[in-house]
């Protein structure tokens, strides 16, 4: 792959994963739908997500999420694209909980405009569940 299509492709990621986080930060389940390919797959260390695959297993991942975490935000601190894949570093904010969240790093492959991978890490202040 040539430099100039490889920047295109990092534009579409960057472009991609930003939407995505719009629309995790907005609730908008639709267009989180819009933006994840029919066998995506979201993986974590964590013992409490592991791997999921499938759009609607992820979609459900995330509507528990916020139904445990509503007031969750993404804050984006970094972010680094380069051919289709993008790396985004960020705080995530629970703002019904002083002083909770923490920070991630995430990486997504981005196939046709669609995320396919998601691998997600996280060093918590407070657990999402709120566990220390």
């Amino acid at each position: 792959m040539n430099r100039i299509n490889r920047l295109k492709k990092a534009e579409e990621a960057v472009r991609t994963v930003l939407q995505f986080r719009d629309a995790v930060n907005r609730r908008d389940f639709a267009a989180m739908e819009g933006l994840l390919s029919l066998d995506c797959r979201l993986h974590s260390p964590s013992k409490e997500i592991g791997t999921i695959a499938g759009r609607n297993a992820v979609l459900q991942y995330w509507k528990a999420l916020f139904e445990r975490c509503p007031d969750v935000r993404w804050e984006i601190e970094e972010m680094i694209g380069w051919g289709d894949r993008c790396v985004l570093c960020r705080r995530s904010r629970l703002f019904d909980v002083e002083n909770a969240g923490g920070r991630g790093l995430d990486l997504f492959r981005i196939k046709n405009g669609l995320i396919v991978e998601h691998d997600a890490y996280e060093k918590i202040g407070t657990r999402m569940n709120g566990e220390r």
